[in-house]
């Protein structure tokens, strides 16, 4: 840098230093230094705008994260020495020009001495450029153009006058990305003669291009005027279709129908402002403090590159809680992406918090269209706006919040605009993101206990929303949202449909319906696969493995140990997280919570489970029962059996996977499942709890040990999920000679036995009768040809339903079996 340009520098950094009193800085990766992974040698902060408050800021989180620390001349030498140097000048007023070549004069004169001292032998290290991109709020700007967007919208190309009143508006959300750094090794022989100018180009145009990507995927799309939305909207082809129909068909007028579509569009639209997404930014922040001890966003990174290819990003998180509307839009927020669109059920949409919500993107559809082409066309529309525009999209697939913790078979009409919308339009890409929303307390537990055992769901009110403010006072412990690996839908239709892209017709393709059906259990999947091991999930593994639902302390610890060691010898997935690793604090954590109660004894503490403690827990506990389903089903064979041979092991694990792979949306196929037997029971030799013998045997641990304690547990994880298999598969047995049941009354009986076997061994779980379960169960059956409806309303039953229900038993203990003899000593009629 000349000395004269150094001097003018100091000046203005001297004399735009006190603005730094009002400025509030943050980094974005938290922690850069990690991040950037520098290497010794010379380093060039390149930011895009010559900025002079730019600098500064950057000057201050250097400083902060202790990077080395940009000066006014660049010295080509070991260490880490550093300049801060300006992809384009910006005048006064007018916006910079992407063809002054003066500016880059330093970043050339830089390259060219570093080339020089290489080429010389001088020096022998690489040059860093780390492009760094410096946000004033993330105001994206409206498409009208006024005095408030050029006042507070974050203009990359505004002048430097216009630049103070956007720093003065802003600085109190200022945020500094560093990216990784572009690297120059002594490798490439630049020639300073010939290749200099070509490669600093070649430097600047990639510079460029990244700098604009990456501020399209902080700010994302200008935000639309809602009035100029819902005349689009209203105006749209699927809209226009449907308006000529039932014009012809219902006899009424065209612009009764245009009248009546404009309505409905008003209803559904969002009216998103940055006002208002800033504000929830700032409440919710300070909720979140208050409820719980830290909101972790994790594998978000898969997300940021997906937003900076240019992908449109559709978020699909699971639905435990009223929380999650807010806590995934914040955590997108704040993990530097643009607020999502959030599609809302219309019974949040009461005084006041529907203007809230609206205003913050929440756009409110009817729980069924059935009926209501024209309302159905119209949100058709309005997501294809929203896809095709470039806006981001967040629905909840489960369509209500599990009152049992587990995932809910996911609807598909939400998902089915989707992709209908993607077939229309192709041109830009199409990222499907599951997200996994775990707690380690719940709010609305108790209500959920409350709908399980029989009472009536509660209207969504002002009113209700008072109450609640009870429920601040509770502590939450932590909340988690974990990023699934995302589903590219073109590579989704390219496996599914390879010809989907010579569909030119508007209508549904006949193949639609299935494809949405294998894309929402690919999702489900993907969601399952990044669950999070939270330190309730794990207690109420153990506690409720227990046979009398109590445990000493010491033993739970060893059981939970054997789970995380499980986990990292045989990974469920990748996505998988575990927060602590520690078995002694998670079951601190879990008793800060008060999820459990203790008896103290001299001899060691042990840990118990009430009635309404175990119904609680086993909330959090359905939330990864899917982790061990098949390390549970393994050990299950040797909880009633000293040695079994590794192909009975095989055989029978084979035959009940397909039942557990539908119920806990498991990824292998059936033909994966000998494989993975053999591989998890070789890791559960590996910790003990499993001895291989001669000819292909496995043993269980002997009795009295730690590690035969721990198989007993593993083997009870999944609850009383083998006694429902074996409960329905002994009735269709019994039914098996009439070759058929009615639907309607095979599921009375099933309901009734659970009952009955509830009752009996004095088990007292809302999950293990609730009417959901028993269909669920039964959509299984079918969809595994056990069970086949015929045209006279009757399910026709399948004679391997015999040998299922003999392998079933062989899960169960003396006194189970016993009592489902006793049940069907009784004419099953009863």
């Amino acid at each position: 840098m000349g000395f004269v340009r150094q001097q003018i520098t100091r000046v203005w950094s001297f004399l735009l230093r006190p603005l730094l009193l009002w400025v509030v800085t943050k980094a974005s990766p938290e922690s850069p230094k990690q991040r950037l992974n520098l290497t010794d040698g010379p380093i060039i902060y390149l930011l895009p705008r010559k900025y002079y408050t730019d600098r500064l800021v950057l000057m201050q989180v250097c400083k902060k994260y202790k990077l080395p620390l940009p000066e006014y001349n660049l010295e080509i030498k070991d260490g880490n020495p550093a300049i801060c140097v300006f992809l384009d000048d910006p005048k006064m007023v007018i916006p910079a020009s992407k063809n002054d070549w003066q500016i880059h004069s330093q970043l050339r004169a830089i390259v060219r001495r570093w080339a020089n001292a290489v080429q010389f032998r001088e020096y022998k290290g690489s040059l860093q450029i780390v492009p760094v991109s410096p946000f004033w709020g993330k105001n994206p700007g409206r498409e009208e153009r006024s005095v408030l967007n050029l006042l507070f919208s974050d203009d990359d190309r505004a002048g430097w006058l216009r630049r103070l009143f956007i720093v003065l508006f802003q600085g109190r959300n200022n945020t500094v990305y560093f990216s990784k750094p572009y690297t120059l090794s002594p490798d490439q022989h630049i020639d300073v003669s010939s290749d200099l100018d070509r490669e600093v180009y070649r430097i600047v145009r990639l510079m460029r291009f990244h700098f604009r990507r990456l501020r399209h995927a902080v700010l994302g799309r200008k935000l639309y005027d809602r009035e100029q939305l819902i005349r689009r909207v209203a105006l749209g082809r699927l809209v226009r279709e449907e308006i000529e129909r039932e014009a012809n068909l219902k006899k009424t007028t065209v612009r009764n129908l245009e009248t009546k579509a404009r309505r409905y569009a008003r209803e559904v639209a969002a009216d998103q402002t940055y006002s208002m997404v800033r504000l929830f930014e700032i409440l919710l922040g300070k909720l979140w403090n208050k409820l719980f001890d830290g909101v972790e966003a994790i594998n978000v990174d898969k997300v940021s590159a997906l937003a900076q290819q240019n992908f449109e990003i559709v978020y699909v998180p699971t639905h435990r809680s009223h929380l999650d509307y807010l806590l995934t839009s914040y955590t997108v927020y704040e993990s530097g992406l643009p607020s999502p669109h959030i599609a809302a059920g219309i019974n949040l949409n009461f005084w006041p918090i529907g203007w809230f919500l609206r205003r913050a993107g929440a756009f409110y559809i009817r729980r069924t269209f059935r009926g209501n082409r024209l309302y159905s066309a119209v949100v058709n529309e309005y997501i294809h706006y929203l896809l095709s525009e470039g806006y981001p999209i967040t629905f909840f697939p489960e369509g209500g919040r599990s009152r049992t913790g587990r995932l809910l078979n996911f609807k598909t009409g939400m998902l089915s605009m989707v992709v209908q919308s993607y077939l229309r339009n192709s041109e830009k890409p199409v990222a499907l993101v599951p997200v996994y929303l775990g707690y380690d307390k719940v709010m609305e537990v108790g209500s959920y206990l409350k709908e399980l055992s029989g009472k009536g769901k509660k209207k969504e009110s002002f009113s209700q929303l008072l109450a609640a403010r009870k429920l601040l006072r509770a502590y939450y412990g932590k909340a988690y949202v974990s990023y699934g690996e995302p589903i590219l839908l073109s590579k989704f239709l390219d496996r599914f449909q390879p010809d989907w892209k010579n569909l030119r017709s508007l209508e549904k393709p006949n193949w639609l319906p299935l494809a949405v059906n294998h894309l929402a259990e690919e999702l489900a999947i993907s969601v399952n696969q990044a669950a999070v091991l939270s330190p309730v999930s794990l207690v109420g593994l153990g506690l409720l493995s227990a046979w009398q639902k109590a445990l000493p302390r010491s033993e739970l610890a060893s059981f939970i140990d054997l789970i995380l060691a499980l986990n990292q010898k045989c990974p469920f997935h990748p996505n998988v997280s575990m927060p602590l690793t520690d078995p002694e604090k998670i079951i601190d954590v879990a008793n800060q919570l008060q999820v459990f109660s203790t008896f103290k004894f001299s001899g060691g503490d042990v840990l118990h489970l009430d009635a309404l403690e175990s119904t609680v827990i086993s909330y959090y506990r359905n939330n990864v029962a899917h982790v061990v389903a098949i390390p549970s089903l393994i050990a299950r064979f040797f909880k009633y059996q000293e040695s079994v041979s590794l192909d009975d092991l095989k055989v029978g694990c084979k035959e009940l996977y397909p039942f557990l792979r539908d119920e806990y949306f498991l990824v292998w196929s059936d033909d994966e499942v000998e494989a993975l037997v053999e591989r998890y029971a070789s890791a559960l030799c590996e910790l003990g709890l499993l001895i291989r013998g001669d000819s292909d045997h496995y043993q269980r641990a002997r009795p009295g040990f730690d590690h035969f304690e721990n198989l007993n547990l593993l083997g009870n994880a999944l609850g009383l999920t083998f006694e429902r298999y074996t409960l329905t598969a002994a009735l269709l047995a019994k039914h098996a000679d009439h070759g058929y049941v009615l639907e309607s009354e095979f599921e009375h009986q099933c309901r009734n036995m659970t009952q009955r076997l509830a009752i009996l061994n004095g088990v007292n779980n809302t999950e293990f009768v609730e009417k959901s379960f028993v269909q669920k169960h039964i959509q299984l059956l079918k969809k595994r040809g056990l069970l086949r409806p015929d045209d006279k309303g009757r399910l026709l039953i399948d004679s391997r339903v015999s040998s299922l229900a003999k392998s079933s038993r062989k899960l169960l203990s003396y006194d189970a079996r016993y009592s489902i003899d006793r049940i069907f000593s009784h004419s099953i009629s009863k």
